[in-house]
């Protein structure tokens, strides 16, 4: 059966306590629990946390034309209604290959743009045309990173073509060298501006159509809300005592060995160098157990993921 939060506790407690330990100990063992499947994940890249994000891009949206100042911040459309997904993503004035970023939507033909409005021209434009641009997608909130030894990101309607993987600063070259939308060349991974705990792919060039896409990365273990992932929420940390952990049921030896290493450190530090020794002693078993795992399947090189891997929390 699934593990919940209040179980692993209970054992971690049975096992290093011994006791009844106050409200600052249970915290402390709370707060261990979470540190261990941190310990985890830092360990290797877990076959069973290989899985798959499939999202659909935007296509530009261009309705009327756009009126902004040079030095301004506020572009003011006409015969068009801004859409409110814009906000976060980039516009590009009249072709000019290079973007700005709207960070206020006021109303349906108003937007704010991050950084005043300039040009070589330094005339102001009325009238002119304009994209919104749609570049940059959300990821999962347990996305950990991209599995290193494959493209990682596969465009499903063109039969499995597959996208190379690039560093932001290489990303960031290109967009304000020659920006623009056409069909996606490369990607990247960045923190979401303002949310450093909500990663995105930024795609190059944005998309010039809708297209589906899928993206193959390995999770962080945490947390569910219920033993049903489909319908219940993730949590990088737990926070009740019905949360059940992210961690499949053969590779439970390694998951219980991290957890009373960290709750340990935490409250039993003399016990902590012989239960963190045998927590490496159970990692290589783990590791064993988890190459002969089954993993992700496709149909051929190059082709994308049609079936996720195989595990249970039992």
């Amino acid at each position: 059966m699934a593990r919940t939060r209040l179980q692993l506790r209970t054992y971690a407690i049975r096992e290093i306590h011994g006791g009844s330990p106050g409200d600052t100990a249970v915290a402390r063992v709370d707060d261990a629990m979470d540190d261990a499947l941190s310990m985890l994940a830092a360990q290797r890249n877990w076959g069973h946390c290989e899985t798959t994000h499939e999202f659909v891009t935007i296509a530009p949206y261009s309705t009327g034309t756009v009126a902004v100042a040079i030095g301004g911040t506020t572009v003011t459309g006409t015969g068009t209604t801004f859409p409110a997904n814009a906000v976060g993503q980039y516009i590009e004035f009249a072709a000019e290959r290079h973007w700005f970023e709207p960070t206020v939507r006021v109303g349906a033909t108003d937007l704010t743009i991050l950084n005043p409005y300039s040009n070589p021209t330094t005339a102001a434009l009325s009238g002119a045309a304009y994209k919104i641009l749609y570049p940059l997608y959300d990821l999962p909130l347990n996305f950990a990173c991209i599995a290193p030894e494959e493209p990682g990101l596969f465009d499903v309607d063109a039969g499995g073509e597959t996208h190379e993987y690039v560093d932001m600063r290489l990303m960031q070259l290109l967009q304000s060298t020659r920006a623009g939308s056409g069909r996606t060349e490369c990607y990247g991974i960045q923190p979401k501006r303002h949310d450093p705990e909500q990663q995105q792919i930024f795609l190059y060039p944005a998309p010039a159509t809708t297209r589906r896409y899928q993206l193959v990365y390995f999770r962080r273990p945490g947390w569910f809300s219920s033993a049903t992932p489909a319908t219940s929420t993730w949590k990088a940390k737990g926070t009740a005592d019905t949360d059940v952990v992210d961690w499949p049921g053969h590779l439970n030896d390694v998951l219980q060995a991290a957890i009373l290493a960290r709750v340990a450190m935490a409250i039993k530090p003399e016990r902590y160098d012989q239960l963190n020794r045998e927590y490496y002693k159970k990692c290589g078993e783990a590791e064993s157990k988890d190459r002969r795992a089954p993993g992700l399947m496709r149909l051929s090189r190059n082709k994308i993921v049609r079936r996720g891997a195989k595990w249970s929390w039992t």
